[in-house]
């Protein structure tokens, strides 16, 4: 029998054939059941509570659904199948009262069909995007002169919007998959972003230090690129794509970790 902290009392079961489970002779407390749901199936959102007096007990029943799927294409500007991108599923945060937009799923590599499924999905509504900040490789970009701004591929919602105002949301039912999401990634300029990076001494961060451009926006945290400092604490991150971020620093080990504040827009 495992040692538990002071003032918790932790019990773990398998479940039967019938899906029961029983957890016998536990003292007077409150308690929360928590479920592991075999594949297929979806974890409760919220775990179901109960609080027992002595010698009572208590029957609590837990309704598991089964996860859903969104699958689709990509294309490039020439209807030609896109292949190594990655995709999300946005909806909204699991307590639901935010109204903001979370990355509920995401597919692996798009493949040479250019095809992708985003699964294991709760059952409701979401909004599907496809980015450079997100994909798998390097999307291919067009034209070479270094010295011109470049063009590439940018953040695009289904069904080809540059921005959430555009988007059309996907139903996902219980058990199913919602086919046929397909759409193109839309071009536009690319930009590009150097400095030096300094310590709060003023001093230029080490090589092998590193700095990030990290959305500003809710609904595409975590995109973003990045870059290594050079010996003289210069860096140059590449291929930005239009949006607002912040910029963050992270020295090389001895040197701690610092963030730089000022927020970056790429127009």
């Amino acid at each position: 029998q495992r040692q538990e902290p002071v003032g918790r009392i932790a019990r773990e079961a398998e479940t039967d054939e019938g899906g029961r489970i029983e957890f016998r002779e536990l003292p007077a407390a409150a308690y929360g059941l928590a479920v592991s749901p075999p594949a297929g199936f979806i974890r409760p959102m919220r775990s179901q509570s109960v609080r027992l007096a002595d010698g009572e007990s208590a029957t609590l029943v837990v309704r598991l659904d089964r996860g859903g799927a969104i699958t689709g294409h990509i294309f490039d500007e020439a209807g030609d199948p896109l292949s190594r991108v990655a995709v999300r599923a946005m909806g909204k945060d699991v307590a639901g009262w935010s109204g903001r937009l979370n990355m509920v799923g995401t597919s692996g590599p798009t493949d040479d069909r250019g095809e992708f499924r985003i699964y294991d999905l709760p059952p409701g509504e979401y909004y599907v995007w496809a980015s450079p900040s997100v994909h798998v490789g390097q999307f291919p970009l067009v034209g070479s002169d270094r010295r011109e701004p470049r063009v590439g591929y940018v953040p695009t919602w289904y069904p080809g919007a540059p921005n959430l105002d555009g988007a059309r949301r996907v139903r996902v039912q219980s058990g199913q998959d919602s086919s046929g999401v397909d759409f193109g990634v839309l071009q536009g300029r690319l930009g590009r972003v150097t400095g030096i990076a300094l310590d709060a001494a003023g001093n230029t961060l080490a090589p092998r230090s590193s700095v990030s451009l990290i959305s500003r926006s809710p609904e595409t945290a975590g995109a973003g690129r990045g870059a290594s400092v050079g010996p003289d604490g210069s860096f140059a991150i590449e291929d930005v794509t239009p949006g607002d971020y912040y910029l963050a620093a992270f020295a090389s080990a001895g040197q701690g970790h610092r963030n730089i504040p000022p927020a970056c827009r790429m127009p």
